[in-house]
């Protein structure tokens, strides 16, 4: 959270909001909302593609520079490890977080939308493909769920990094704050 709130990686924070979460095997997760300073907040395509990508790391064999390939090694391995979406059963089956989405050439903001189109190219247009070691599947930027490198090579873990314009997100993260049943506190005495 330091990175986010006073760090301004996203850019000025004017307020934000989170929750913890515990996933059925009692590992937490958190759903944190950012809200950024006016002028930190224009939705163009160039500052949506700084901050959030949505494509396999660039091939580290493609940079004569050998720091930057080893961060690039680095990264397509937390990427390949935590930011693939699936398995979601057999392959003909209809996913309900629509994976995989459509190849794009170049993101798009739509402010009708909330979200912006991340950009997920294909082969032919600059994306590539690699092989999954887990499944054995050819994987490429259709499943990749976006993230935002900085975070990623920080954690190496899954942190999914999403754009919105729209109020919903408040009202989306307010729900997970107060999910969960009605509780009432009781306390007993026995008389001695």
């Amino acid at each position: 959270m330091k990175d986010i709130i006073s760090g301004g990686i996203f850019g000025k924070t004017v307020a934000h909001m989170h929750v913890i979460e515990f996933q059925k095997r009692g590992l937490p997760h958190a759903h944190i909302l950012i809200i950024i300073a006016d002028q930190d907040r224009a939705m163009t395509p160039d500052l949506v593609d700084s901050i959030v990508v949505a494509e396999l790391p660039p091939r580290p064999e493609d940079t004569d520079c050998e720091e930057e390939a080893e961060q690039r090694k680095r990264l397509q391995t937390i990427v390949m490890n935590n930011m693939i979406h699936g398995p979601c059963g057999s392959i003909n089956r209809k996913c309900n977080k629509n994976y995989p989405k459509a190849f794009q050439k170049k993101t798009v903001v739509d402010m009708d939308n909330n979200y912006p189109t991340y950009r997920r190219r294909a082969p032919e247009d600059g994306g590539h493909q690699v092989i999954c070691k887990k499944t054995a599947c050819r994987i490429d930027n259709r499943w990749v769920v976006p993230y935002c490198p900085f975070l990623s090579l920080k954690f190496n873990c899954h942190i999914n990094v999403e754009l919105c314009t729209s109020p919903k997100a408040a009202k989306y993260l307010y729900k997970y704050v107060t999910k969960g049943s009605d509780r009432a506190m009781v306390a007993t005495e026995v008389d001695g």
